[in-house]
């Protein structure tokens, strides 16, 4: 049940410098992820998202579905390491929300 859950969400385990890591996609991250690499004993890996700058390109190829965050999004879940996931729902909200009203005003402008 782990592994069917980290293959969906394309986790990878890599090392990075010498330092094995699992390798998330930023938009593919949340408890299920995390609960995934607990139940494998992966939980104490360092997590590193795949479209983030650390990772090299040779591990950026991506088959699930979905689409990297944007950048300003990444650097916020990577400062928030306990529940990154939440930072990125919270944000990616807020966007759709202000593109919600700007769509809005714009119908109003006709």
């Amino acid at each position: 049940m782990a592994r069917a859950s980290l293959a969906r969400a394309g986790v990878r385990f890599l090392r990075i410098d010498g330092a094995a890591v699992a390798g998330v996609w930023s938009d593919r991250d949340g408890p299920e992820v995390r609960d995934a690499l607990r139940d494998l004993g992966a939980c104490s890996l360092p997590v590193v998202y795949l479209d983030g700058p650390g990772v090299p390109v040779r591990w950026k190829g991506r088959a699930v579905p979905g689409d990297p965050v944007p950048v300003d999004v990444l650097a916020a879940m990577e400062a928030e390491p306990k529940e990154p996931w939440r930072v990125r729902d919270e944000m990616l909200a807020a966007r759709r929300g202000r593109q919600e009203v700007g769509k809005s005003l714009r119908r109003d402008r006709r």
